[in-house]
């Protein structure tokens, strides 16, 4: 069990790089309900149940990481908001 920590906390490690990436569980979950489908904030935050802020916070760093990409939607209405989509990146990931 020592030695599998211990490859665990090389540099080189590509799932620790990962996982570093990503952070904490809750970008885990996050990234689970994109793979799923979910592309809209409301939709995250009702089906992760966490806490907005958390949401906003996650998606915005998979949007600088390139995971997923932020475009704008408008149903007819409504006022513009932001959907979340896996990009190729993601999709590898």
């Amino acid at each position: 069990m020592k030695r599998r920590a211990s490859i665990l906390s090389a540099g080189g490690c590509s799932v620790r790089k990962t996982l570093d990436a990503l952070g904490p569980v809750s970008s885990l979950i996050i990234l689970r309900e994109a793979i799923y489908g979910t592309r809209r904030f409301e939709q995250f935050v009702e089906r992760t149940h966490l806490n907005e802020a958390t949401v906003a916070s996650r998606l915005k760093q998979f949007v600088d990481l390139g995971i997923l990409s932020k475009s704008r939607y408008a149903e007819p209405g409504q006022r513009a908001r932001d959907e979340y989509l896996l990009t190729p990146r993601g999709l590898d990931l």
